[in-house]
């Protein structure tokens, strides 16, 4: 087992956790791990997970590129390792957006993927000022990988598309060595005259589309694609009969390149000889037709032979980079040139400090991520992105404590953020004290002007910003170290590579509080600039509050908030500066400050001091006032036809709608037909997430079910039980009993039609197979399944078990975790951890030989923290008596519940055909 090393090249990033020194792969993973260390980018805390497989060489044909993503041989065939895993489309309930596919070439099979937002439900054909602008974006992958149906486009598309009021128009443009590019670009040039033409008279773009206002998009390769197809677009304009060409270039208002994937020949700004060549063997494998190697006009725009910037079509472009990205030189040159070009558009430039390639795909939630949605969001909506920021600082003697994150990089940039704090999640995550140890004095102030100042010109002198009217004190600067930074990210241009001139100090410093307030640390709550202008009798003040008012610019008083860009991030003290003073405002009710302007909105955190957490882990925390905030399985994605396995899935409420339990349902689309009377054995499947987390609906069980629901031929009931704690059990238990008897008796189509009860399986993971085992055993002692319904088999994954004795090879953190947990999932237990239905081994628990089904297989893993307690059930069955057959099945070298993680591994896979087996075997 290996260090977690993270290797970066200029079009992903991914972060190892275990490593496979297999034969062959021995010398590549050396090598990774010594790119890595050179480049310092060993990192504790973050993992996406490689295939184990995808270390083991084909040694039929020279291998000429080899990465962690994909490897490429002599003969141009092409291992993709990542960026192969599809969702379907579908109502996204998280940002309410919905999506559809659409095939634009039926010659070639390229597709569009569709996002609509829920706002466009509210507008009608004729008012085109409601309708919505049209983004036309282009995936990423080094033109060999990735699709539009990717899981992390999905989730990013579907945010981008509700954060900023878009119809989303993602582009599946074929991929290379099978098709070598220009094929690419030329389905991504297509696909935007298709957009621009309103789809061919698709519903969602004739009648939702604002087709005067088209953007392009993308990143990495797709990054990429954004700057070719705007020029052959404006190539286009000026040919004959080009027709469609033209109005899509002349109505492509503006462009965004985020971490584009450019090159050349010649090195700049440190790239080193090896990413050199490794971005000459890629070009040369994606594009064979080029004979300029990396000076391809297509891939180094700046080379000589390239069409000059100016013909550019669009309006506005901004260039996203990162500061740990490969591309960040050549990201920078880009802009640079653009910039220096006699294009007559507008440039920007949005470097996210301390962040890698795409980070914005895999760590959404991040500080920098977060960020670069706003400005994203800015950008299509069209806004100025020199508004200035209302900071307020509340103290915990507060009626109603507000518990607002401040999200690194907000108050660093000098654009307005549009918050959306959701009651008891980020806030709480790093807020989860609110103690009285940091209340601060009370000042008397006015609310400062909302100024505007011009942007700045070129690089001269910065315009004078806006100051308060009325000050009658103000904190003083807080001091830092001689080297530290301003705290401003978000820099209108790239830094100059000069020495900066020395600033020249001002004649009077802001007037000075003679008895300064005390700095408070993570205490600081954003508003937006609405709130912040409200006045005391819209009763949004507190009668004579007056508190922790500014909050001070760094690096001196003259540091200009624009172009000064900071050499580190903080992360929890927000030092930064505000050119106003504004009153701190007690917020009496949520929805009067949010008003009628949905992306302002401001919820409260409730974080109220007075709560104590009873139980705090990374994934969940309970409060003892009973709230509940899960910071993990909580993401869904829809039910509907899945395209790579074609299986069919809709959701079914199972009661009656007296709980809100539902049922999602499985089954491969071909047993649909009328001529299909072949009857399928009937799986029911319980999720895990320890009863605490996860859901149905979550994409990992939906992948999984999928798999399984092909592979076996067996028609999938996933049940969505309810939760502890606030749902304690026995309520799992009850749902999930409610749920067998409901499949067993036909209540749905799909069962009635195509279901055999007289071959039913149980199946479940992790708290989900302590639920197979509660309900097997139900069943054999209630005997109240329907007649004729069998209960064949059992399956245990993983199976979360406890004991207050230990077992052979059980840590004491597993149980001191148990304890802490059991109390919440069953507080009603008098037995703590021996009670039966946690530990079915002890003598107080009934018998194993009640056991329903007739066949059980408990599988494990080498690694798993519950491999100890799942091994002594399986001895405890297997010494019962129990009439039954039993089964062991270990995965080696890997841990808890992977197969849902790393579905396309060597020991996923295995397991996948030993499941598959269990389930045909008669």
């Amino acid at each position: 087992m290996g260090p977690w090393i993270t290797f970066t090249t200029g079009f992903f990033e991914i972060f190892y956790y275990q490593l496979d020194w297999g034969p062959g792969g021995g010398g590549v993973v050396k090598a990774l791990y010594t790119a890595a260390k050179a480049r310092r980018n060993v990192l504790p805390n973050h993992a996406i997970t490689l295939p184990t497989h995808s270390l083991a060489m084909d040694l039929s044909s020279e291998i000429i590129l080899d990465s962690p993503y994909f490897r490429i041989y002599s003969d141009r065939r092409i291992d993709r390792l990542i960026g192969t895993s599809t969702v379907p489309p579908g109502f996204d309930s998280a940002t309410g957006v919905t999506s559809k596919d659409v095939v634009i070439d039926g010659d070639t099979g390229v597709y569009v993927r569709l996002y609509l937002p829920d706002t466009a439900a509210s507008q009608s054909d004729g008012d085109d000022t409601k309708k919505l602008p049209v983004l036309v974006y282009f995936h990423g992958g080094g033109f060999v990988t990735q699709s539009a149906a990717s899981p992390s486009y999905q989730r990013f598309l579907n945010t981008l598309a509700a954060r900023a009021g878009l119809l989303v128009v993602s582009v599946n443009y074929r991929l290379a060595p099978e098709h070598p590019l220009p094929a690419g670009y030329e389905d991504s040039f297509r696909a935007l005259k298709w957009a621009a033409s309103a789809g061919n008279g698709d519903p969602w773009l004739s009648q939702h589309a604002d087709l005067s206002r088209v953007f392009l998009a993308g990143d990495s390769a797709g990054g990429n694609i954004v700057h070719n197809v705007a020029m052959m677009a404006a190539a286009s304009e000026g040919e004959a009969g080009s027709g469609t060409a033209a109005e899509a270039a002349a109505q492509i208002e503006g462009a965004v390149l985020l971490h584009p994937g450019f090159g050349g020949r010649e090195p700049i700004d440190g790239e080193t000889p090896e990413w050199m060549e490794t971005m000459e063997k890629l070009w040369g494998f994606t594009c064979p037709e080029a004979t300029d190697g990396t000076d391809d006009p297509r891939m180094n725009p700046l080379a000589a032979a390239a069409p000059g910037l100016e013909k550019l079509p669009c309006k506005r472009v901004l260039v996203c980079a990162a500061e740990r990205d490969t591309l960040l030189p050549r990201n920078r040159a880009y802009y640079e040139a653009l910039a220096a070009s006699r294009w007559g558009g507008t440039v920007e430039w949005l470097e996210s400090m301390g962040q890698p390639h795409v980070f914005f795909l895999f760590k959404p939630g991040c500080d920098e991520a977060v960020a670069l949605m706003d400005r994203l969001g800015l950008i299509f909506q069209g806004l100025s992105r020199w508004l200035k920021l209302a900071f307020v600082v509340f103290n915990a003697t507060a009626s109603i404590v507000v518990a607002g994150v401040l999200a690194n990089g907000a108050a660093h940039s000098s654009h307005p953020r549009h918050f959306s704090f959701s009651s008891g999640s980020d806030a709480a995550r790093l807020h989860p004290k609110m103690d009285n140890t940091n209340n601060t004095s009370k000042l008397d102030a006015q609310i400062a002007s909302i100024g505007r100042p011009p942007p700045s010109k070129g690089h001269g002198a910065p315009k004078t910003p806006a100051t308060p009217r009325e000050i009658s004190a103000a904190p003083p600067p807080p001091r830092r170290p001689a080297a530290a930074p301003p705290l401003h990210p978000a820099a209108a241009a790239p830094p100059s590579r000069r020495r900066a001139a020395p600033r020249r100090r001002a004649a009077q410093p802001p007037p000075q509080n003679p008895n300064p307030i005390p700095f408070v640390r993570r205490r600081h709550v954003v508003l937006p600039p609405e709130v912040a202008k409200l006045l005391p009798k819209n009763r949004l003040l507190s009668e004579n509050e007056w508190r922790a008012i500014g909050v001070q610019q760094s690096r001196g008083w003259t540091a200009h908030p624009i172009r000064t860009r900071p050499i580190a991030i903080p992360r929890y003290e927000y030092d930064i500066y505000a050119h106003r003073l504004v009153q701190p405002l007690e917020l009496k009710n949520a929805h009067e400050v949010a008003g009628e302007r949905k992306e302002s909105r401001v919820l409260l955190a409730a974080m109220d001091p007075s709560t104590k957490l009873v139980f705090d882990t990374p994934l969940l925390r309970v409060h003892d006032d009973g709230r509940v905030e899960r910071f993990y399985g909580t993401e869904t994605t829809p039910p509907g036809f899945d395209a790579v396995t074609k299986v069919a899935s809709k959701d079914v409420v199972v009661d009656g709608g007296a709980t809100g339990v539902f049922a999602r349902l499985y089954i491969p689309d071909h047993f649909l037909a009328a001529e299909h009377k072949k009857k399928l054995p009937i799986l029911l499947y319980f999720h895990g997430g320890g009863l605490v987390l996860d859901s149905a609906a979550s994409p990992m069980y939906h992948r999984y079910l999928n798999s399984v629901s092909s592979k076996a031929a067996v028609l999938a009931v996933s049940v969505n039980y309810r939760l502890a704690p606030e749902h304690p059990l026995p309520a799992a238990y009850d749902d999930s009993w409610a749920a067998l008897c409901w499949a067993a008796s036909g209540a749905d189509p799909w069962l009635s039609d195509h279901g055999d009860t007289g071959r039913v399986f149980l199946a479940g993971d992790s708290g989900g197979a302590n639920i197979v085992h509660n309900i097997a055993m139900t069943a054999g002692a209630r005997h109240g399944l329907p007649s004729g319904v069998c209960l064949e088999g059992a399956i245990l994954s993983h199976p979360m078990f406890g004991g207050k004795e230990p077992v052979d090879g059980e840590a004491r953190e597993t149980r001191e975790i148990m304890e802490n947990l059991w109390p919440l999932i069953c507080p009603q237990s008098t037995g703590g951890l021996d009670d039966p239905w946690l530990n079915p081994t002890d003598d107080g628990a009934p018998s194993l030989q009640n056991l329903a089904c007739r066949k059980l297989l408990v599988c494990s893993a080498e690694r798993d923290y519950a491999r100890p307690r799942a091994n002594a059930y399986y001895r405890a069955v297997k010494q019962s008596g129990w009439r039954g057959s039993v089964e062991w099945f270990e995965s080696v070298g890997e841990e808890h519940v992977f197969f849902l993680h790393k579905p396309e591994c060597d020991e996923s896979l295995a397991l996948m055909d030993r499941v598959v087996a269990f389930l045909a075997e008669d």
